[in-house]
């Protein structure tokens, strides 16, 4: 399975894509690019799950950081894998001590089957857009997981 970014963009402050510093991936998930999470199974979605809520309780905001919760991403069949690896990418951050919390989505991206546009929140620049290949490896190796699972549907 190959995931490839088609292209990689940070843009600070204010900006024609978001109200905050972003960074902006074009992302080509080929054949999974119209998978949801909740499609891939029961396996992946709980991976997903206690990988997310570890990097939450180790995010070093303190008891006056606001509390972020990451999607549900087990029954909700509109998410998509850009919307796992924005998640992701802004719980790396927070892991670290970030306050971010703005992701956008656009399915359609370039017009280009299997593509994904995904903007998410930052503070640093090489710092987020590491965050977001970060987050790409993360989902790689939990779908890894499927290779084996029985309930999921085949990822070809």
């Amino acid at each position: 399975m190959q995931f490839r970014i088609v292209s990689e963009s940070t843009f600070e402050g204010r900006n024609l894509v978001a109200p905050v510093p972003v960074v902006r991936l074009v992302l080509d998930f080929a054949e999974l690019a119209d998978r949801s999470p909740a499609r891939l199974g029961p396996i992946f979605t709980a991976c997903l799950e206690e990988f997310l809520s570890v990097l939450e309780a180790n995010s070093g905001g303190g008891e006056d950081s606001p509390n972020y919760s990451a999607p549900d991403f087990r029954d909700d069949e509109t998410f998509r894998i850009g919307h796992v690896v924005a998640a992701i990418a802004l719980a790396l951050q927070r892991a670290a001590g970030a306050e971010v919390s703005y992701a956008a989505f656009d399915g359609g991206a370039d017009g280009t089957p299997g593509h994904q546009e995904i903007a998410y929140e930052h503070r640093g620049g090489e710092f987020g857009a590491g965050a977001g290949r970060m987050a790409i490896v993360a989902v790689i190796e939990l779908l890894k997981n499927l290779n084996t699972s029985e309930d999921a549907e085949p990822l070809v």
